[in-house]
């Protein structure tokens, strides 16, 4: 009789499966802050980019607009009827007055790992009462500073603060264990 060698035996299968999961299981820690990092590096950038957005509109549309923060998000709201208050998050506009694809009726929320405090995931530093307003030429006030994610982190992500000048945004990165302000945040390249 001759026997079939084809295949794997059952004590085969459950040696590389045991491998695997010896593997998985150191790599996943590296993985979850590799992963954390990323969403503060795009949340970051994602600021910066309303920012610059939202001062260019203010300054095309000689419009004022506000960029509120909220809890762990923010909206950039723009002053539609020129009475230069802020108006209401559900205001109606039409397509020709929207500011951004995000502002206006929705918050931009600040999405992180679990892990990460929710208290922690967006600070600010001089920016009074969480607002800054766009004037109509595209001049910023307050300056100061609008940092992303968890500042204790084991490992850094390559951006994780916005620096805003009255007539600037820079991106930056705040070393472990720093405050959220303007000197921490070092203007990166």
């Amino acid at each position: 009789m001759r026997r079939n060698t084809k295949g794997f035996s059952l004590l085969e299968v459950l040696v590389v499966i045991a491998i695997v999961g010896i593997l998985a299981a150191a790599g996943l820690p590296s993985l979850s802050n590799m992963l954390r990092n990323n969403r503060i590096q795009n949340q970051t950038k994602r600021l910066y980019s309303d920012l610059l957005n939202a001062r260019l509109k203010a300054d095309l549309r000689n419009m004022v607009h506000y960029v509120v923060f909220q809890g762990s998000g923010y909206q950039v709201i723009a002053d539609r009827n020129e009475n230069f208050v802020q108006d209401a998050p559900g205001a109606t506009v039409n397509d020709d007055e929207l500011v951004l694809a995000r502002s206006n009726v929705d918050t931009v929320p600040f999405t992180f790992s679990n892990v990460v405090p929710q208290a922690e995931a967006l600070k600010y530093d001089s920016i009074t009462g969480g607002v800054i307003t766009i004037n109509s030429q595209g001049r910023m006030d307050p300056q100061g500073t609008v940092c992303v994610g968890h500042m204790n982190l084991v490992s850094q992500p390559s951006c994780n603060c916005v620096i805003v000048n009255p007539t600037s945004v820079r991106l930056g990165r705040i070393k472990t264990g720093d405050p959220c302000n303007a000197d921490k945040c070092l203007e990166i390249n």
